[in-house]
C-alpha cells in the first residue's frame, strides 16, 4: 500500500494505492505460490477451475425472532441433526440481508429519516414522522425493516442429501421457534385437522421416529 506495511484484499479499499495494484494476477500469484497459509486459497481456486462449486442445499428468510446466532452456530445444528452422517467441513453457511438502505445489522423505519413539512402547522420547520401518524398515507408499515436470508451450501456432492435432510429438520425447529416467540397459534380451514408442530412433520416427511 501507500505505507511501509502490506495489507490483505480486502483492506485494498480503503488504501487508494493499493487499490490501483489490484489486478488478475493475485489469481495466478496465489496459484503459483508454494506458501502453506494459501494452500486452502488455492484449493478453492482449483475448485473453481475445475467447475466444483458447492452446491446450494436451501435458504430459509429469518424472522426477526431468530435472534443473533452465527454461521457456526447454525453448522453445528446441522451436523447434530445429521447424526455423524456429514462433517462441519462440510457445511457453508452464508447471510444475506436486504434492508432500506439503514447501516448494516440495523432495523430501522425508512420514515425515522424522513421530515414532513406542513405550511398550515409551521411555515418554518420540518416535523419528523409519527409512528401513530394517521394523515400519512404510509401510516401503516411493516413492523420490521431488514430482511436477513441464510444460504446453506454442501462442498460435496457426497454429503448433499444427508445435509438436506438436516436442514429440512433445522428449518422446522426455526418456524417452531418462530410461532411460539409470535405467542399466536392460528388453525383454519383444513390446518385445523393437522395440529403437529413443524419439526415433528419434518421429522415423518423423512420417514424418522416421531416421540
Amino acid at each position: 500500500g501507500g505505507g511501509s506495511e502490506g495489507c490483505s484484499i480486502s483492506e485494498c479499499v480503503n488504501d487508494p494505492v493499493a487499490y490501483a495494484r489490484l489486478g488478475d494476477w493475485i489469481v495466478n500469484a496465489i496459484e503459483s505460490s508454494s506458501d502453506p497459509n494459501l494452500e486452502e486459497a488455492r484449493t478453492i481456486l482449483q475448485g473453481l477451475r475445475e467447475r466444483r462449486l458447492y452446491r446450494l442445499v436451501d435458504y430459509l428468510l429469518l424472522d426477526k425472532h431468530f435472534g443473533k446466532r452465527s454461521a457456526e452456530d447454525i453448522v453445528a445444528r446441522l451436523v447434530a441433526l445429521g447424526g455423524g452422517r456429514f462433517a462441519a467441513a462440510d457445511v457453508v453457511v452464508t447471510f444475506a440481508e436486504l434492508n432500506f438502505g439503514a447501516p448494516k445489522g440495523e432495523d430501522v423505519s425508512p420514515l425515522s429519516k424522513v421530515h414532513y413539512f406542513n405550511p398550515k402547522q409551521d411555515k418554518n420547520k420540518a416535523r419528523p414522522w409519527q409512528e401513530n401518524e394517521e394523515q400519512s398515507p404510509m401510516g401503516t408499515m411493516c413492523d420490521a425493516f431488514v430482511e436477513t436470508k441464510v444460504f446453506v451450501y454442501s462442498r460435496h456432492d457426497q454429503a448433499w442429501d444427508a445435509i438436506k435432510e438436516a436442514y429440512i429438520l433445522w428449518a422446522a425447529e426455526v418456524r417452531e421457534h418462530n410461532m411460539e416467540k409470535r405467542g399466536s397459534r392460528t388453525f383454519t380451514g383444513m390446518s385445523f385437522l393437522n395440529m403437529s408442530s413443524p419439526a415433528k412433520k419434518a421429522k415423518r416427511s423423512l420417514g424418522g421416529r416421531v416421540d
